[in-house]
C-alpha cells in the first residue's frame, strides 16, 4: 500500500489504527525531515501524508512507537526518546493537527517506554516503561485525567525490562510481559486495580524466552502472545495462558516457518490467531502466519525484501478477512513498508 522512501518515515512500528471510513493512521520510529519518525496517514485510495515530524528541537518528542486512537479520533502514542530528558513522552495527536505532549519520563516514574500505550473504555491510558522507576527495572504507569501515576515498579525478580502493550480487562485489570528476570527469561504479570501485583508465568526457555510483545485477552480469561527467542528450536514461540495459570506452546518456530517474533498475536472473533516474524521463512525476511483454534499452523506470506522485510508490529484485522501491518524495513528504499493481506 506504501513503500516509505528518503523524506515520509523509516522502520514503522506499532499497531495501526484504521477509521471507520477506511484511512489508517501509524508512525513510522524514524526517518522523516528531521531523522526522528513521523506520523501519517494512508487512505483507502493509496494517498500518503505526513501528518507530523518528530525531533523538530532538543526537547521535542522523538521516534514514536505504535498509536490508539479515541471516540473523538484523538490519536495517542509514545516516544522512546525526546522530551526535556531525553528519557521519551506520551503524547496526544488531535484531529486538528496538534500534538501535546501528556508526560515526560525521567527518573521516578521510568524512562524510555517500549511500547505504545493502550486506552480503556474510561479513557484512561495504561503503558510501559522498560528502565528506572523506584528498582531500575521499569515501570507500570497510567495517565488518568492528565495525571501520570507509576502503578507498579518492576523489582528484578518478579519481572524486569518491560516491553509490551499491557493488555486491559473489563474490570480494570492489566496483562503483561517482562523480557527479562525471573530465570532471566522472562515472564506474564497481572496488576489488579488496587495495586494487587502477582507474577503469573516465569518462562523457562524450555517454553520460551524474551517475550517482547504485549498480549491478547479473549472472553473467557486466556492470554495469547509470542516469545522472541527460546522454545523446542530456540528461535521462539507462541503460547497460551489459561486463567488457572496453565502455559500452553502453541507452536515453536523452527526457522523455515518464521523465527524471532517481535510482535504479539491478534484474536479474530473465531479464535484464530494471525502473527509475524521477524525473521526467517522461505526468504529469510519474516512471515505472517496463521493459528488455528485447534493449533493447525500456516504460514500464510513469506516476505522477500523486494515486498517488505523484518514485520514488528502486531497485525490490524478488519472484517471481512482483511489484515493489516507494516514492515520495518525492505522494499525500493529500505525504509519498510505498510501493507494490506486479504484472507
Amino acid at each position: 500500500m506504501h513503500t516509505f522512501g528518503p523524506n515520509d518515515g523509516a522502520t514503522p512500528g506499532g499497531r495501526l489504527v484504521r477509521t471507520k471510513a477506511g484511512t489508517l493512521y501509524g508512525s513510522a520510529y524514524s526517518g522523516g525531515p528531521y531523522g526522528k519518525g513521523t506520523l501519517f496517514k494512508l487512505d483507502e485510495q493509496g494517498r500518503f501524508a505526513v501528518l507530523y515530524a518528530f525531533g523538530a528541537n532538543p526537547a521535542a518528542p522523538a521516534n514514536p512507537i505504535g498509536l490508539v486512537a479515541d471516540k473523538a479520533d484523538n490519536l495517542y502514542g509514545s516516544t522512546y526518546y525526546g522530551g526535556p530528558s531525553d528519557a521519551g513522552t506520551v503524547f496526544q495527536f488531535s484531529p486538528q493537527g496538534t500534538l501535546a505532549i501528556l508526560h515526560a519520563f525521567g527518573g521516578a516514574g521510568g524512562i524510555y517506554p517500549g511500547a505504545g500505550v493502550v486506552l480503556d473504555g474510561k479513557g484512561t491510558l495504561f503503558g510501559v516503561a522498560s528502565f528506572e522507576g523506584s528498582s531500575g527495572h521499569g515501570t507500570l504507569f497510567t495517565i488518568e485525567r492528565g495525571r501520570f501515576a507509576a502503578l507498579h515498579n518492576f523489582t528484578g525478580k518478579g519481572g524486569a525490562i518491560p516491553q509490551g502493550n499491557p493488555a486491559a480487562a473489563p474490570d480494570g485489570t492489566l496483562y503483561g510481559t517482562t523480557s527479562g528476570a525471573g530465570t532471566g527469561a522472562g515472564t506474564i504479570f497481572r496488576w489488579k486495580p488496587g495495586g494487587r501485583f502477582e507474577t503469573l508465568h516465569i518462562f523457562n526457555v524450555q517454553d520460551g524466552s524474551g517475550p517482547i510483545a504485549g498480549l491478547s485477552l479473549d472472553s473467557r480469561g486466556n492470554l495469547y502472545g509470542t516469545t522472541s527467542l527460546g522454545g523446542g528450536f530456540g528461535l521462539g514461540t507462541v503460547f497460551k495462558l489459561s486463567p488457572a495459570g496453565r502455559l500452553t506452546t502453541l507452536h515453536a518456530f523452527r526457522g523455515s516457518d518464521g523465527r524471532e517474533p517481535a510482535a504479539g498475536v491478534t484474536l479474530a472473533p473465531d479464535g484464530i490467531l494471525y502473527g509475524t516474524t521477524a525473521a526467517g521463512g522461505a526468504h529469510n525476511q519474516g512471515t505472517i502466519y496463521q493459528i488455528g483454534p485447534d493449533g493447525a499452523f500456516r504460514v500464510l506470506h513469506a516476505f522477500d525484501g523486494k515486498n517488505g522485510a523484518s514485520p514488528r508490529a502486531e497485525l490490524l484485522l478488519v472484517a471481512p478477512g482483511t489484515l493489516y501491518g507494516t514492515t520495518s524495513s525492505g522494499a525500493a528504499y529500505g525504509n519498510g513498508t505498510v501493507f494490506r493481506l486479504k484472507l
